[in-house]
């Protein structure tokens, strides 16, 4: 049987930095079950994920998400991106959707430039990235706040994912980032008044924020290779397992890639009080 307990949950993606922020009330109808659920779960060192609904389907959803991340990290030799975790995300839900997961989730990341990525999933697996996202009990509350961010400089780059309102647009040009035009200070007080002018109006939202930022520490710099499969290369029986399971020698001619370092990112997590009625 389904329940819907109640949670609410913001994404902000700017230049540099993403946020995630969310209450941790736990609701059923006008009874509080616990004040002092989290409802930001990271997945890889710069992917989180932000979930509200039916606390049992979010904490299996949870759990499926990391041991997918994990066989692809293992496989792979690397976690994966924020843009690719979505599209996971998309696909497990959609294969629920005779019987879908009763969650709400927003996955919120650094992609490769160092910038932020929100998306936005409804509980079938459509989603969408964008730049301010609100899902969960309060958004009919919280999201209209949230609009401030949109400016009309913002009009361009929409005018680019919505093509058939305005003609001309080259469909090979470069996809804008989906970024808000402020600052991390100036995001993370709007995100914060907003949820605490909900928290004044609906006993769903309420006791404490938590507030996820993640930030770059240093310029991205460029990648190195993935981990490869074997180019047609038949292997003997009689062959040591040893020599099976290396990885075949470069082609003539190839280079080989040193893996640059890695991205390094900054986390912090804050809670705040909200309102406890």
């Amino acid at each position: 049987m389904y329940e819907n307990h109640g949670g609410t949950v913001v994404g902000v993606a700017g230049q540099g930095f993403a946020v995630l922020a969310a209450d941790t009330r736990l609701s059923k109808g006008f009874s509080i079950l616990s004040r002092n659920v989290t409802r930001i779960h990271q997945l890889t060192e710069s992917v989180y994920l932000g979930i509200s609904g039916c606390q049992a389907d979010a904490d299996a959803l949870k759990n499926l998400l990391d041991l997918s991340i994990a066989e692809y990290t293992l496989t792979q030799g690397s976690p994966p991106s924020v843009s690719a975790v979505a599209r996971l995300l998309s696909t497990m839900l959609y294969q629920r959707r005779q019987m879908p997961y009763y969650t709400f989730c927003l996955v919120a990341g650094l992609d490769a430039d160092g910038d932020g990525s929100v998306f936005s999933f409804d509980a079938i697996g459509s989603f969408e990235k964008v730049s301010v996202a609100c899902v969960g009990g309060s958004q009919i509350l919280v999201l209209p706040l949230l609009d401030d961010f949109n400016t009309t400089s913002d009009e361009a780059s929409e005018a680019f994912f919505q093509r058939w309102e305005r003609p001309g647009v080259s469909p090979t040009r470069q996809r804008p980032k989906r970024t808000v035009n402020a600052s991390l200070e100036m995001a993370l007080s709007r995100v914060r008044n907003a949820m605490e002018a909900a928290s004044e109006r609906d006993i769903r939202l309420g006791d404490s924020l938590e507030t996820l930022v993640l930030q770059r520490s240093q310029p991205p710099a460029s990648r190195g290779e993935r981990r490869k499969d074997s180019r047609g290369r038949r292997r003997s029986r009689d062959e040591p397992i040893a020599a099976r399971r290396s990885l075949p020698p470069p082609m003539a001619g190839a280079t080989s890639a040193t893996p640059a370092p890695a991205l390094k990112f900054l986390v912090h997590r804050t809670f705040s009080p909200l309102a406890t009625h």
